[in-house]
Order: structure tokens, then sequence, then C-alpha cells
């Protein structure tokens, strides 16, 4: 996908850089998109960063603060794991291009089948963004795409630019709610011949 991505002349932009063209500040021509992850597993730095680094790409993992520690296990396949604060200050120094952005300190679990979110007090969401500030996040995806006034009200006091959920077959625009913005999402499943529907 990424040398498709490559070949047909896609520029990548992270976070910042979206949000000056969302404000418009800058102006992108040609064919512009962001690469995201979410979660925090430890494949984003073992699998997916050695080939965004190859084209020169930027993306953005979306990282639950909770999960993070000091250090990164070593891959192995059958195990699952997280990325760690080691890989964190590593990539943030060496190839600032992969970044790291909030999925929430610890909202990313279900409670009777909906979001976590739904069940917290509006001091209890700004106590899991105060849990988050020692990683510097500046945006944030929503875990299972889950949002409620309550926590963009959190979002613009604590100055996070722009916050992304889940929409199929739905590009962001400038008329997007700045704590709305859609993703299109992409899973295991999808090959490469879905990922060119989706970007025509």
């Amino acid at each position: 996908m990424m040398n498709y991505l490559f070949i047909n002349g896609y520029k990548t932009i992270n976070t910042e850089e979206f949000y000056k063209w969302y404000t418009g500040k800058i102006e992108y021509y040609g064919k512009t998109l962001m690469i995201t992850f979410d979660d925090g597993n430890y494949e984003d730095y073992y699998l997916a960063y050695p080939i965004i680094k190859k084209y020169n790409f930027k993306a953005i993992s979306f990282l639950v603060g909770s999960k993070i520690n000091k250090t990164t296990k070593k891959y192995n396949k059958i195990n699952k794991g997280l990325i760690g604060l080691d890989i964190i200050n590593k990539l943030r120094k060496e190839y600032p291009n992969f970044e790291f952005q909030s999925h929430s300190y610890n909202m990313h679990s279900l409670i009777n089948g909906t979001g976590k979110l739904f069940s917290m007090s509006y001091q209890e969401i700004e106590e899991d963004f105060l849990l988050n500030r020692k990683y510097n996040f500046s945006s944030m995806s929503y875990p299972y795409g889950y949002y409620n006034k309550q926590i963009r009200e959190v979002l613009y006091k604590n100055n996070y630019s722009v916050a992304f959920g889940f929409w199929p077959y739905m590009c962001s625009s400038r008329e997007s709610d700045r704590f709305l913005i859609p993703r299109i999402k992409i899973n295991s499943t999808a090959g490469l011949n879905t990922l060119i529907k989706w970007l025509k």
C-alpha cells in the first residue's frame, strides 16, 4: 500500500500540518493524506515504521497513555506488545515524521457494550487529560470513535488542535468540525484494491 502511495505521488502530512491547512494557513495541491494508527501496538514501530521511513512518509500513532511502559518489548509475532516511552523518545528525536499522539489516557475500554467515555463525569475526563500531559500530546483519536460534548470541551480547554473519529468513505475538509475530523478506517482485511477504491 505504501509503495502504491509513493509511486502515485501522494503527499503525507502530520497533525500540525493538517491543522495549519484546516485553519487556512497553508494550501496543499494534489494528492494529500494522513496515515494514522490507533492503540499503540508495537507493530506500528517494528513493522510499519521501517516502511514509513523508507518512503520518507509521515504517520501518526495514537497511544493509550496508561499503557505506555518505560521500555518496548522485543518483537514477537505471536505475542502482543505496545510501544514504550523509549521508542517515543527515540523517534521524536531521530524521525519526528513518525508522530505520537493521544488515544486517551485510560478511556480505551467498553462498559456494557459502549465506550467508557459515556460513563465518565466531566471531572473524570479532565483528570484523564491531566494524566496524559507528560507525553506532550496535542491532538487525539477517540477510543472506538466515541465522543460527546464533555470531551470536546476538555479538548478545547487543553489546547488540543484537532480530534479524529471514524466515518466510512468521508474525507476531511475545512468544513469538518475541528473535534470531529473524519477518517477512513482501513483494517487488516482491506487490500490494495480497497485502498484504491477509497482514494478515488
